[in-house]
């Protein structure tokens, strides 16, 4: 039963649906979220659905038929990717796909900024992540994506745009994350609080700079 609630949790923390996760809680719950309107795109077709659909094809969709194939073709040995080293050459690819989004949302789509800087931080926790993988030391995505997405509500929160109970949930949440990549073995449990590490310093370094 244990195994069973620590394999939902670690699929719907999955760092591939977490842009998705992202954008609706911008789109649907943050005052923030007033989208201005778009340059090159009619009314009708620009919508939240229409935001939201998008996100889904292009950082969850896309990235997990790029990564069947590779298992297919024997680049990788399982979706699951074990080891540091299998995990490169996919990372390097999700960084490509965010980096063309943060383009698209800034130029053409007009998202609201907040979009730009979900998928930078993605981009910042991939590139580190890369980095550490060189050294063939294994970290938690699952924990690191969930680390800097709660260090943003944190952020929302003390810019009272968020509540506190939404930080206490996330709080919580990012500890089930870790207990449940442990309870499946995933992950040691310097890998899974180097995940946190990465994860919460990234975006609260970010955030601090671009006070200044």
């Amino acid at each position: 039963m244990l195994h069973k609630i620590a394999n939902f949790i670690s699929y719907l923390t999955h760092p591939l649906w977490l842009p998705t996760i992202s954008t609706v809680f911008i789109l649907f719950f943050l005052p923030v979220a007033d989208i201005p309107k778009p340059l090159h795109l009619s009314d009708s077709m620009f919508t939240d659905t229409t935001i939201l659909v998008y996100v889904i094809i292009s950082t969850a969709m896309v990235p997990l038929s790029i990564f069947y194939y590779m298992q297919k073709k024997s680049k990788i040995d399982s979706i699951r990717m074990h080891t540091a080293k299998e995990r490169i050459l996919p990372s390097i690819i999700l960084i490509g796909i965010h980096f063309v989004n943060m383009v698209l949302f800034l130029s053409w789509i007009h998202a609201p900024l907040l979009f730009f800087v979900s998928l930078l931080a993605a981009f910042v926790i991939l590139v580190s992540y890369i980095a550490v993988s060189l050294f063939d030391f294994k970290i938690s995505l699952h924990t690191s994506s969930i680390a800097a997405f709660t260090v943003a509500i944190l952020v929302l929160y003390f810019m009272h745009i968020t509540t506190w109970i939404l930080v206490l949930a996330m709080f919580c949440l990012c500890v089930f994350v870790g207990v449940a990549r442990w309870v499946l073995q995933a992950h040691s449990l310097s890998q899974i609080l180097s995940g946190y590490a990465l994860g919460g310093v990234s975006i609260f370094l970010y955030a601090v700079l671009s006070l200044f």
